[in-house]
């Protein structure tokens, strides 16, 4: 599912992004309901619609505010704060060439050293699928930031979109050492790499743990999915039931559990 991308926030000279969005996660609370987070291996952010006047009326007020700004030269990392908190409402409505505009400016302005714009051009690039280029952008901005987790995030999942799966993980354990709490995105993804490397031990591993943090519905999917591949089917089956005791609605929890009944034999269970 796709995401929104993370509020900027200053942080040593640069702007630090405070999201990030996983291959694919859907979070399970604990009243069975599905609560839409990221990841991919999909894409990286859902274009809102326009809502109302008073919406449209905000963003072009907070252009005139930034316009305003740079006619008048004032503190300059006000200004960088305002202007990036228009290139995250622009991004988040999908306004990607206005965005972009934007973006441009600010890196030119810069000579290329704003964190914050050069990761939402990466977001933007590599959903317009141009993964490689995304890449080097999100790589570029981690050299700006080098304890920046987000950044180090989303090379690991552009390395893990060009099927660099063993490089994927290395950049994955980086991005956890700068952090104080393990975090759930980290070892879904890094479950993901492992599965496509056929280390189906350490992806049940690191699947393991990212429940552990939350339980996620596609969690249990990929856990379940390890199974099979192994044959596991009793295991596979009992996977998917936990899962369903918080999505008891989920769609493909139930298709998938039921054809492993019927894979087992047992057809009455299947229906």
């Amino acid at each position: 599912a796709a995401r929104p991308a993370p509020r900027p926030v200053p942080l040593g000279g640069a702007e630090r992004a405070e999201s990030g969005a996983a291959l694919d996660s859907r979070p399970i609370n604990n009243n069975g309901d599905s609560r839409g987070s990221d990841s991919d291996a999909g894409g990286d952010a859902e274009a809102r619609p326009d809502s109302d006047d008073g919406e449209v009326g905000a963003r072009d007020g907070a252009a005139a505010m930034v316009s305003a700004d740079l006619a008048k030269k004032p503190n300059r990392s006000q200004t960088r704060v305002r202007v990036n908190w228009l290139i995250h409402l622009l991004f988040t409505r999908g306004e990607f060439d206005e965005c972009l505009r934007l973006v441009e400016s600010q890196l030119k302005a810069s000579g290329g050293l704003c964190e914050y714009p050069l990761y939402i051009k990466a977001m933007i690039f590599r959903q317009q699928g141009k993964v490689q280029t995304a890449l080097e952008l999100f790589q570029a901005a981690a050299l700006l930031n080098p304890h920046g987790q987000e950044n180090l995030k989303q090379v690991g999942r552009s390395l893990f979109l060009l099927g660099k799966h063993k490089a994927a993980v290395d950049v994955l354990d980086e991005a956890a050492l700068h952090t104080t709490h393990e975090d759930w995105e980290v070892l879904h993804n890094k479950g993901l790499c492992y599965m496509h490397l056929k280390e189906w031990d350490k992806a049940l591993e690191s699947f393991a743990s990212a429940n552990a943090i939350q339980r996620h519905d596609s969690t249990f999917l990929q856990m379940g999915k390890v199974y099979t591949a192994q044959e596991r089917f009793e295991e596979a089956i009992t996977v998917f039931l936990e899962a369903l005791e918080f999505s008891p609605e989920n769609p493909e929890l139930l298709t998938t559990v039921g054809l492993l009944y019927l894979r087992t034999g047992e057809n009455v269970k299947a229906f």
